[in-house]
């Protein structure tokens, strides 16, 4: 009976120790007598882990520098015969075993080639010597090997781990679709822009009461209707002047943000006609005339104050719902980093372009706009970050009346809502709940349009790689035989 090899060297931590180095020749000699003529043979390294064919040279170069499985004790794969611990050689083989055994893939394969469960093996039955890799064996070790991989690497985009289609770049800023085109801006549309940035920024909030302190101080006989047509109309001006007095007169601690929006934005602005914001992608009613989709309807939920009369002194403050189209998309820019992007919109007049019928819609007239003219104390536009999205039905007696619909963000669902596991895309009508007692004249109203903190936009947004592509995201408005 020939004397067992000696395999301690397999253990030892010093792959250059005299010993190590003396095993790992005695163990290729061994493997190249075992093998067939013109052959390679298996590396057992610890990162080939008996799956590469090699020569007999880049085995022990990686025997050496990788090391040698601890745990294959018994060469099954270099001509040894089978022994009772056979097992283990497969766990040391392969180490991502566990994530396969739930599904017994390795054991099917076992199966398919005859190969037996150590298990039922007898100690007195005599063992067979593996004499090399045979087309059948190579057969088998390719099927181990597959049985092993991920059935969809990190890298494969499937169901699970594919973006969402709205992608807004992970920032509350959004994206544009394309790179947008630089534009030169008119003052009525700068001081527009400019002004509801000031009116919707949390750093200048103290600022703005100081103002409606002072003209309350100047305008004792004002009432609160006038108060605030006249600081909507004038706090931009106001608020330059305020800054540079005082950074000129006293030691008043100014933040640069501040400094920076008293003195106002760029008069070079950057149009786009689509945008991606809160999970919803945006075009203007320009860009989607030709499409057969509708992404231009817009919400606003605004905090407003409402008055019954110009002399009305007992203002009323609540939630309002408007609803408009989109007609352009801007970025204004302050500083490089410091960047806002707007929507402007057609409002509804929702004194006489709204009603709500007796199911409980809401319906709209778009021939009673807020605006009808392009003045300079206007308010059309909103932070894109304050926007919703909803699309307009025609109704099939009152045409001109629309009836709102209003969007749930693709890949966000209300598990607790019945009626979202029907069609989750959709807000059911009757979810909807408006005031009807704050809405008064438009002449006796102060459109201030106060609803969420100003977003900055990350200077580095990507413009160039995103193509504008019909989404599923759209709305079908129009059937398909036109």
């Amino acid at each position: 009976m020939n004397k067992p090899m000696d395999k301690s060297w397999i253990n030892l931590e010093y792959r250059l120790d005299e010993s190590y180095v003396k095993g790992a020749n005695e163990f290729l000699k061994f493997a190249m007598a075992n093998k067939l003529p013109g052959s390679e043979i298996y590396c057992p390294c610890t990162k080939c882990q008996n799956i590469k064919l090699v020569q007999e040279k880049v085995a022990y170069e990686h025997i050496i520098v990788n090391g040698f499985l601890r745990n294959y004790k018994n060469w099954i794969y270099h001509g040894e015969p089978l022994c009772t611990d056979g097992r283990d050689n497969d766990a040391a083989r392969r180490p991502n075993l566990e994530s396969s055994i739930c599904d017994d893939m390795v054991g099917m394969i076992h199966d398919a080639f005859g190969i037996p469960n150590m298990d039922d093996v007898v100690d007195d039955e005599p063992s067979q010597t593996m004499e090399g890799p045979d087309i059948e064996t190579e057969a088998y070790f390719k099927l181990l090997k597959d049985a092993e991989c991920e059935l969809y690497p990190e890298d494969v985009e499937t169901k699970s781990n594919r973006p969402i289609r709205n992608y807004d770049g992970n920032n509350k800023s959004g994206r544009g679709l394309g790179g947008g085109k630089q534009f030169l801006l008119d003052d009525i549309t700068w001081v527009q822009a400019h002004r509801y940035v000031l009116m919707n920024f949390n750093a200048i909030a103290s600022f703005r009461e100081k103002h409606v302190t002072l003209l309350r101080s100047e305008r004792p006989r004002a009432g609160e209707h006038q108060i605030c047509r006249i600081h909507n109309e004038t706090f931009h001006i106001w608020f330059m002047d305020h800054v540079k007095q005082l950074r000129q007169t006293s030691n008043a601690q100014i933040s640069p943000e501040v400094e920076i929006l008293s003195a106002g934005p760029d008069q070079w602005g950057r149009r786009y006609t689509g945008y991606v914001i809160n999970g919803f992608r945006f075009r203007t009613k320009e860009r989607e005339s030709k499409r057969k989709t509708q992404n231009s309807g817009v919400l606003l939920n605004a905090s407003t104050t409402s008055f019954a009369s110009a002399r009305d002194r007992n203002p009323v403050e609540g939630d309002v719902s408007f609803y408009g189209v989109l007609t352009d998309i801007i970025e204004l820019r302050y500083t490089n980093d410091l960047k806002f992007v707007l929507f402007k919109c057609d409002w509804i007049d929702n004194n006489a372009g709204r009603k709500i019928d007796e199911f409980g819609f809401t319906l709209v007239n778009f021939k009673h706009l807020l605006y009808k003219e392009n003045r300079l104390g206007d308010e059309p536009f909103i932070l894109a970050s304050q926007a919703q999205q909803v699309w307009y039905v025609q109704d099939s007696l009152e045409k001109d009346w629309h009836i709102v619909v209003i969007m749930t963000p693709r890949d966000v669902f209300d598990v607790l809502a019945k009626e979202h596991m029907i069609e989750p895309q959709v807000e059911p009508y009757n979810g909807q709940h408006l005031d009807d007692n704050i809405f008064t004249n438009d002449e006796d109203s102060a459109w201030v349009m106060r609803a969420v903190d100003g977003a900055t936009i990350d200077v580095n947004i990507v413009e160039d790689d995103d193509v504008d592509t019909e989404s599923d995201d759209d709305v079908d408005t129009e059937s398909d035989d036109d």
